[in-house]
């Protein structure tokens, strides 16, 4: 019994031995860092030709120069490459057949598309990153209304690249409600669908959305992520502002967060700033005289970040005041959305056919061959608020000065 217990304990030990000797030398296919070219972002556009222009942000994984003397220079961690084909897989072609290493994608963070590219050529710029193996499907994609290129050369802030830092940014757009950024996946989802239309977030420098960096005390160009870009099955069809942008996600039911702010009444000056703690939407087909016809309901809960509003008492017939004003703000937001949209679009962004699919199947056969030309453009949306603000503390008036003093 006890030779036996050895052995097995013996067999336990080999092997253990063996999987850490394995895991210390590392996969028989995998590739030696310092001979990989690590693209973090990609930027597509066009040229003035029509061609595609692809830029490159390249992460070097060796940073450092200059031997054993320790007197060598510190080399820049990154590189922008960029290169120009009459496709885009003869502009990535090229792009590696001037490099000495190896490209590698699988740390790709982003890919950034140029307004001009988006509305030209989006098509093939997205089928060639669905067929190449190297290519994950779960990349953010982003649209910017000038060049890509330009994205791609600024220098981070506080990340160690700007694929890194644009990756951060993104992470926390998902709290602010005022973007929307899906990856390749969902994009050729969306384009191939008979029942949703495509959005995802646009990028810019952040000067131009009022935001303003100082490094050094010196202005440093950054980027922001508001707003959004709209498709109409394969068609750029516009841009929406991030009130339009949070109309969206409240029938998207995607609201995760983000900051509102009201007046203090209809009358006075002042504002009260509220910060959304849990958003629930609904939307529910029906069939009225034959037209279908759309209800949403959304129940919105909220607290109070700031008051400016001078005079004020916080009672619960003020909250009630508060809560209808949030309710109207809501409102406007969807009114928006649905405006730009529904009205004038005819893009499916709000995913109507999907409900409209999943509750009549039958009549969506009837409905999906002029859905967006006439069915969606044509359809009532009755939208339902409810908005209830809590958890405002323990003042109940705003701090002021004496002014005696």
């Amino acid at each position: 019994m006890n030779k036996r217990l050895l052995r097995t304990r013996s067999c336990s030990g080999l092997l253990s031995l063996l999987l850490i000797i394995s895991l210390l030398t590392g996969c028989w296919s995998s590739y030696e860092i310092n001979k990989l070219a690590i693209i973090t972002m990609l930027g597509i556009d066009l040229d003035a030709s029509g061609n595609f222009h692809v830029s490159a942000l390249i992460v070097q994984p060796v940073v450092s120069s200059g031997g054993m003397q320790g007197t060598g220079r510190m080399e820049p961690p990154v590189l922008v490459a960029t290169s120009t084909g009459k496709g885009l897989y003869d502009s990535i072609r090229k792009l590696s057949s001037a490099l000495p290493k190896k490209i590698y994608w699988s740390h790709l963070q982003a890919i950034i598309v140029g307004q001009e590219a988006a509305k030209e050529k989006m098509v093939p710029a997205l089928d060639i990153m669905l067929r190449q193996h190297e290519f994950r499907n779960n990349i953010e994609l982003l649209v910017t209304k000038g060049k890509a290129s330009e994205i791609i050369a600024l220098k981070p802030n506080l990340q160690g690249s700007m694929g890194a830092e644009v990756r951060g940014i993104i992470r926390l757009s998902q709290k602010t409600a005022m973007t929307l950024v899906n990856d390749v996946a969902h994009f050729a989802q969306d384009m191939s669908s008979e029942t949703r239309d495509h959005i995802t977030g646009e990028i810019s420098p952040s000067i131009e959305k009022g935001v303003e960096i100082r490094k050094n005390n010196e202005k440093t160009p950054a980027v922001s992520i508001r707003g959004a870009a709209v498709f109409r099955q394969n068609r750029f069809a516009g841009w929406m502002n991030k009130e339009e942008t949070r109309g969206v996600l409240f029938l998207l039911d995607k609201v995760k967060g983000g900051i509102v702010e009201i007046p203090c009444t209809k009358n006075e000056a002042g504002t009260v700033n509220l910060q959304f703690t849990k958003v629930l939407s609904r939307k529910s087909p029906k069939i009225v005289n034959g037209s279908l016809e759309m209800d949403v309901t959304i129940n919105a809960n909220a607290e109070i970040d700031e008051i400016t509003c001078p005079g004020i008492h916080l009672n619960s017939k003020q909250i009630e005041i508060w809560n209808g004003l949030l309710e109207q703000e809501i409102r406007k937001n969807i009114d928006k959305a649905l405006q730009k949209g529904q009205k004038e679009w005819g893009a499916d962004i709000f995913q109507f056919g999907d409900v409209i699919y999943k509750k009549y199947p039958r009549e969506w056969d009837r409905l999906k061959l002029d859905w967006r030309e006439d069915g969606l453009k044509n359809m009532k949306v009755h939208v339902k608020i409810s908005a209830a603000i809590g958890r405002y503390g323990l003042i109940t008036d705003p701090l002021q000065t004496d002014e005696s003093r």
